[in-house]
């Protein structure tokens, strides 16, 4: 398993000199498992991690599996950016999310409509399927977490025991 974090500032972008040491993109963290994509939240972050993918793959077809936590700015700004969405038709992408507030197509489409941005979300090329993850209100191991009402977080179970 590979872990690269491409994002990590929270609300607002923040690419001055005195934050390159730990990064100016709003959060987006990519973990590999094999040849398998993982992407966690599409701050800005997303935008550079596309970058990376088709310098990576090039005409290659690949498919990602995309969780968005929730639908703050800093979690979904860097989506109308992310070139692979819009580039090769055979690219996939399958976006997990919670639609306790809303579904995440509807909240891309949204922010893709005029006046707020140039291209809507018709024009992306690639194939993308939308799933809706079943959230919990209460976490009793953790404690509530910051965002409880649009929010979820994803745990991995290893030798019964639980971390975030």
């Amino acid at each position: 398993m590979r872990v690269k974090f491409w994002g990590v500032r929270g609300s607002t972008p923040t690419p001055q000199a005195e934050n390159l040491r730990y990064g100016g993109n709003t959060s987006c963290v990519e973990v590999r498992v094999g040849d398998r994509i993982f992407i966690f939240d599409c701050g800005t972050g997303f935008r550079v991690l596309g970058h990376q993918l088709q310098d990576e793959f090039g005409s290659r077809p690949f498919s990602a599996h995309v969780f968005v936590s929730h639908f703050h700015w800093d979690h979904i700004q860097g989506m109308p950016f992310f070139r692979p969405l819009y580039e090769n038709p055979d690219c996939r992408f399958a976006f997990h999310s919670s639609s306790r507030t809303r579904s995440l197509k509807q909240v891309m489409t949204d922010q893709m409509t005029s006046p707020y941005f140039p291209v809507n979300l018709n024009q992306m090329q690639g194939k993308r399927d939308f799933y809706e993850i079943e959230t919990a209100r209460r976490i009793l191991l953790f404690g509530n977490i910051a965002h409880v009402w649009s929010a979820y977080e994803a745990r991995r179970a290893r030798n019964g025991l639980k971390g975030a």
